[in-house]
């Protein structure tokens, strides 16, 4: 995102602000995103509360979602 001069976020839930401000992820990209990053701080930082059932259901349920991540990634920034 430095190299494309478009900020440089603190957190990564402002890069998906950042791209989606500048049209590179829609409002619904964003929000999805935004989640996976709220569920990455979940498991990172509170993973001996975690139930692995909901887990195991968000994975299986969204995986769509980590996929047309990498896409985006890979086509814009890579």
């Amino acid at each position: 995102m430095v190299d494309n001069n478009m900020g440089n976020p603190e957190t990564l839930g402002e890069a998906f602000s950042i791209l989606n401000k500048d049209k590179y992820l829609n409002d619904d990209e964003t929000k999805i995103y935004k989640n996976m990053v709220g569920l990455r701080n979940i498991l990172s930082h509170e993973y001996i509360n975690i139930d692995k059932k909901i887990i195991y259901n968000i994975l299986k349920n969204n995986l769509i979602d980590i996929k047309k991540f990498v896409i985006f990634v890979n086509d814009n920034f890579i």
